[in-house]
């Protein structure tokens, strides 16, 4: 609804002879007041990165023939990084707001998440680290051939457009196993993808991001040994060895699989509390057919977790053996409901960091870099110290 009423109001200005490139400033400083609309009108974080995405893409369509000046000081850091790490520490930013403190030490590549800077590039570039835009397709374009090709030729524009590194696919949406023309779409959409890049945009890459179970885990059957044939690299929201090996298991290299932690944690409403064993009974919330999911918690901030709800814990921080993940209980100040709080801390992460190197993989990631309090020196050290120099 939004895109539509500022492509008639961007139509509007065209009739009236405006050059493009003012009609692409104006779209600019429209894409920022949506933004601030967003905030403050409660929109959830998804939702506004979905609208951003969406201006983005409008905004990227306006771009094709004009050429966008280098934001840089020093037009060399317009240009793509051409080296490669030995491994990735790839991480996705969804503010501009802390990037300037993030360890560029052991950064090899931010995913700009619902945003870009201009700023963030150029000190990315500085420091030899790729900057990739995340992107979606719609599912119903997937069997329309013409459809995904628009979508890839777009996002040779972005790339081109911003002086980008490549992208990151960040496709979520259900493919039932019947579906194998969905499947397929899937499947010729990343192939195209990267054939383009090679073709028109020489070593930008082309990353996927995929479920934590290659099998068919809430309703994605994709094909995933030939869309990690065609990528760079999978970005594998992953929690234990167990499930890094089940992409093994189908044949991809692992030097094609990235793993993804999270620098985040979840907050559980007790339907019921064993004061003993700490035991919490969750609400049956079934997502997509999963009778146990994340759909009965809800996702919170490692910063949050740390500064907020820890020192309101009835149980101070405790430590799953089987988990290998610590957590702890508290009392809902307004409800007085018991919430259980699981997490990974600096101790858990180093854990789950030990399997890049002991199954070979090609580097690690989190999801994300923006959820520490960046005003408290000592959490964010504790948690950037904890990942191993792979590069």
């Amino acid at each position: 609804m939004l895109l539509m009423s500022w492509q008639l109001v961007m139509d509007g200005i065209q009739l009236k002879g405006i050059t493009m490139y003012y009609h692409f400033i104006l779209v600019e400083i429209l894409l920022s007041a949506a933004t601030f609309i967003s905030s403050i009108c409660g929109h959830n974080s998804e939702s506004r990165f979905q609208q951003r995405e969406e201006m983005i893409f409008y905004k990227d369509s306006l771009l094709q023939g004009i050429k966008r000046p280098c934001p840089c000081n020093e037009t060399k850091y317009c240009s793509r990084v051409e080296t490669h790490p030995k491994k990735e520490i790839f991480i996705f930013s969804v503010s501009n707001h802390n990037w300037l403190k993030y360890d560029w030490t052991k950064v090899t590549t931010v995913v700009e998440f619902g945003y870009h800077d201009d700023d963030l590039l150029c000190h990315a570039h500085s420091k030899g680290v790729r900057i990739l835009s995340n992107v979606n397709i719609p599912v119903q374009d997937l069997t329309n051939q013409r459809a995904r090709h628009i979508w890839v030729q777009q996002r040779v524009e972005t790339v081109k457009n911003y002086f980008l590194d490549g992208i990151n696919v960040d496709f979520e949406s259900a493919i039932p196993a019947d579906r194998k023309d969905l499947k397929q779409g899937y499947t010729d959409y990343i192939t195209e993808l990267k054939t383009t890049f090679k073709k028109h945009l020489p070593g930008a890459m082309v990353t996927v991001d995929v479920a934590w179970n290659s099998g068919g885990v809430d309703g994605r059957f994709y094909d995933y040994k030939r869309i990690a044939d065609a990528s760079d690299f999978l970005f594998v929201m992953s929690y234990d060895e167990r499930s890094m090996r089940s992409y093994l298991k189908i044949g991809i290299p692992p030097a094609k699989l990235v793993l993804g932690v999270p620098w985040y944690g979840y907050r559980y409403p007790c339907m019921a509390y064993d004061t003993v064993t700490y035991h919490c009974w969750l609400k049956h919330v079934p997502f997509r057919g999963v009778n146990c999911s994340d759909a009965a918690g809800n996702e919170v901030d490692y910063g949050a977790i740390i500064k907020a709800y820890l020192p309101r814990s009835l149980t101070g921080r405790q430590w799953d053996k089987a988990a290998q993940s610590p957590f702890f209980i508290l009392k809902d100040s307004r409800s007085d409901r018991v919430i259980q709080v699981w997490y990974d801390d600096p101790e858990s992460l180093i854990i789950k960091y030990r399997l890049v190197s002991d199954l070979q993989l090609g580097g690690l990631g989190m999801w994300n870099a923006d959820s520490l309090d960046y005003d408290d020196p000592k959490m964010t050290q504790s948690m950037w110290n904890a990942i191993p120099n792979l590069k």
